[in-house]
């Protein structure tokens, strides 16, 4: 019984390098599933490394939404979790000028699918 936690953060550190795009958001729902924090990060991260491709997967779109249903009394702007977990990776990610506009174009990418989703946030 003691050993559980450790077992759970070793398989989750085995799992994080499996990660990849078909398999991302299963990973995610399982991070949240058994409460292991740094995993849901890692998943997060590669997300925000792969927003391109994400944007157009109805997973993280569905992800999006549900996050979103979870705001309790959802004000004209709030903040989803998702969303912001996202945002934070790819911003933090800049190191020079030059990657401002990439990430500023990364983060519109964001910003339609919120549109698109008639979510502000």
């Amino acid at each position: 019984m003691y050993l559980l936690p450790g077992l759970k953060k070793y398989c989750a550190a085995f799992i994080a390098d499996l990660i990849d795009e078909e398999n991302v958001f299963q990973i995610f729902e399982m991070s949240r599933l058994f409460n292991l924090p740094k995993l849901e990060d890692q998943c997060t991260e590669f997300i925000a490394a792969n927003i391109e491709q994400m944007v157009l997967r109805s997973e993280f779109k569905n992800l999006v939404v549900r996050d979103a249903s979870e705001v309790v009394s959802r004000e004209d702007s709030d903040s989803i979790d998702i969303v912001d977990n996202v945002r934070y990776h790819m911003t933090s990610r800049v190191r020079t000028y030059s990657e401002i506009q990439s990430v500023h174009d990364q983060l519109s990418l964001i910003d339609q699918l919120l549109e698109s989703l008639q979510l502000d946030c």
